[in-house]
């Protein structure tokens, strides 16, 4: 009778340190649950703050407001440029006399680069009084892509 007493102890211990594990699992599941989802949030905050920065250059443009984005541009990149892939602002031209290369002679193109020196050779292609239409390209709600099209015919 007493070793059946004791096993029946021993069972009972065993139970309780069973339900205790499994509510440390569930807290754990459902504070980490909070901690992902907070992750994401900031990464939606990280998102919007660096889309900020593009704020009202979207549609028609003066050709000094274009020239100021691909300033802006080409800074960002420098400062990304292998840190954060990610966020590399690719930069695309269409529309007559924009070129990728720089030749205002060649055909139109729609080659899209984030280098200092392409971004600086479309920014003197830019006309300061003439129009120019902006578009955005999204990639995971995050801006990774700036269309620039010239309003001449």
């Amino acid at each position: 009778m007493e070793n059946a007493t004791k096993a029946l102890m021993i069972a009972g211990a065993v139970l309780i340190a069973i339900m205790i594990i499994g509510v440390g699992m569930m807290i754990f599941n459902s504070g980490n649950k909070t901690i992902t989802d907070s992750i994401g949030k900031l990464n939606q905050i990280e998102i919007q703050t660096f889309n900020s920065e593009f704020d009202g250059y979207e549609g028609n443009q003066k050709g000094t407001v274009v020239k100021e984005l691909l300033s802006k541009i080409i800074a960002l990149n420098a400062s990304n440029d292998e840190v954060h892939d990610e966020k590399l602002v690719h930069v695309k031209v269409s529309g007559k006399g924009m070129t990728a290369t720089g030749d205002t002679s060649a055909s139109d193109t729609t080659k899209a680069d984030t280098t200092s020196t392409y971004l600086t050779s479309i920014r003197t292609q830019i006309t300061n009084g003439k129009t120019y239409n902006i578009q955005f390209g999204y990639t995971a709600g995050l801006i990774t892509e700036i269309t620039i099209a010239s309003n001449d015919k």
